[in-house]
């Protein structure tokens, strides 16, 4: 995945999170990288050109945002 694609990555997450600071962008790439390795596991290729994988991606790290 190119720095590029997970800049845009990032930016729609926190688009999605309603988030426009840059004081959580550890925390959320840390869970957009648990989610790519969990679909992967799941036998899924993880690529951010994936509309369904994008979703994915918003829909793993808004359920796991900010949970201990």
């Amino acid at each position: 995945m190119g720095c590029d694609a997970k800049a845009m990555a990032l930016n729609r997450v926190k688009l999605a999170l309603r988030i426009s600071e840059d004081e959580f962008d550890s925390e959320i790439t840390d869970l957009m990288s648990a989610c790519l390795q969990d679909l992967g596991i799941a036998g899924v290729e993880p690529v951010l050109t994936d509309p369904i994988v994008r979703l994915a991606v918003t829909t793993y790290v808004k359920m796991h945002f900010g949970e201990p």
